[in-house]
């Protein structure tokens, strides 16, 4: 005689189906933090500050323009920052 099983007579039964998608969420998380995690890697230039050390001159000069124009410095600081950069390069 073969043994018939009813979904009422399994309490859990229903639940198993909410467990795949948190399974397919996981996933897809951890695939999302490792191409993060590989973008950062690969291109770590990408994620520095505007705040870090210029690495040439041009950078340089770039900022010193942006902070003129935004009035953070005046005309003599700007002179004066453009002579130092100048002379630190040559």
């Amino acid at each position: 005689m073969m043994w018939r099983h009813h979904a009422s007579s399994y309490p859990m039964h229903n639940a198993y189906g909410a467990w795949w998608v948190l399974g397919f969420l996981m996933v897809i998380l951890l695939a999302v933090a490792v191409a993060l995690l590989l973008t950062m890697v690969i291109r770590p230039g990408r994620t520095a500050s505007p705040t870090s050390i210029p690495s040439t001159q041009q950078e340089a000069l770039e900022i010193l323009r942006r902070r003129y124009a935004a009035g953070e410095i005046d005309d003599e600081e700007l002179a004066h920052r453009f002579e130092a950069l100048r002379n630190r390069t040559s």
